[in-house]
């Protein structure tokens, strides 16, 4: 669904939305999951910093099927499976 913000810098009409802010928590993936985090199937605009993420069966973060323009910085991301990111370029 398209929505129109006036969020950006210079208050005209846009598609884009500002961006989210993943911060200050403690995550656990459990039940076989994945990835810590996993920004996929279109998510976009997000700010990932400063959390700890352990387990993930394969990694620690997920970037693909669309996902774009989500960033991750000091982030501490232990007990990883295989990798620490999986991104797919589409």
């Amino acid at each position: 669904q398209v929505y129109v913000t006036k969020v950006n810098k210079n208050g005209t009409p846009s598609t884009i939305k500002e961006y989210d802010n993943i911060y200050n928590n403690f995550m656990v993936a459990d039940y076989n999951a994945i990835a810590a985090i996993d920004n996929d199937d279109g998510s976009c605009y997000y700010h990932t910093h400063d959390n700890f993420f352990v387990y993930g069966t394969k990694m620690g973060l997920k970037n693909d099927f669309g996902g774009h323009d989500n960033h991750h910085y000091n982030n501490i991301y232990g007990y990883l499976g295989s990798h620490c990111f999986g991104v797919v370029g589409q």
